[in-house]
């Protein structure tokens, strides 16, 4: 899937600004295009936390990437990693 992804003529939806918003209850990334998702915690079925990033999985096939230097702020940072973890 990846490979299908890294070669695609059309990348931009890939390598667009995305903003993340997150509270107790939800995610939610705003695209630049407009489009809005919105993951509830519940529905991430496994979290992968590498070094840099963490990848949620809400099945086999779908996946957010999350980089860890988003957060303008630690507590930020160890909040979403709190609720994520749950």
């Amino acid at each position: 899937m990846l490979y299908r992804y890294a070669y695609s003529k059309n990348q931009e939806i890939f390598l667009s600004e995305r903003k993340l918003f997150f509270d107790s209850e939800i995610i939610k990334i705003d695209e630049t295009e407009g489009s809005t998702s919105e993951i509830p915690y519940k529905k991430i079925v496994s979290v992968k936390n590498l070094n840099e990033y963490w990848m949620l999985y809400l099945n086999k096939d779908h996946y957010f990437y999350i980089p860890k230097n988003i957060f303008y702020t630690k507590e930020d940072l160890e909040r979403f990693e709190e609720y994520i973890n749950r």
